[in-house]
């Protein structure tokens, strides 16, 4: 019936079948397998995934039973407490260092107000006025005889 009424409205074309069903179910079981085989690798691969970094499986070297004489750990100690004391000296030489720098900046501070207030303070140099040109130029000089230039014949001179 439905290629009865394909004729009738034009009669060149005639209607298919559709068969996209078909290819909307195969690609539905190709995601549903890639899915299920994804989850199967993850739960046969999940102690392995989740496994702790090689560094740390490591064994530990250093075991709980080992000792050090009394002395070892005496020299340890004044080699610690030498080196802190030197870390406080060198602090305490930064210190004064700092505040010997924030002294000489404080004075240049005050020395440049006290530059800036003079200079706010004297008046400005008078400038003696500018002598304004004359407007006329002057006077070419004229050469006291003809030079030739290139080469080129010179008229004939006329005295007065």
């Amino acid at each position: 019936m439905s290629t009865e009424f394909s004729e009738e409205l034009d009669p060149g074309i005639a209607l298919r079948p559709r068969r996209s069903w078909f290819f909307r179910l195969i690609a539905a079981v190709a995601g549903l397998a890639i899915f299920a085989g994804a989850a199967a690798y993850l739960v046969l691969n999940y102690d392995r995934l989740l496994d702790t970094a090689p560094a740390a499986q490591l064994p530990i070297a250093v075991s709980v039973e080992e000792t050090v004489s009394l002395e070892d750990f005496r020299s340890f100690q004044q080699d610690l407490a030498a080196k802190l004391e030197g870390l406080r000296q060198a602090t305490a030489d930064q210190q004064a260092d700092l505040r010997r720098l924030a002294d000489q900046v404080s004075g240049l501070a005050a020395k440049v107000d006290n530059l800036q207030n003079a200079a706010v303070a004297a008046p400005a140099p008078v400038r003696p006025p500018v002598v304004a040109m004359s407007k006329k130029p002057a006077a070419k000089n004229k050469p006291a005889s003809a030079i030739s230039v290139g080469g080129a014949p010179l008229p004939p001179q006329t005295r007065q």
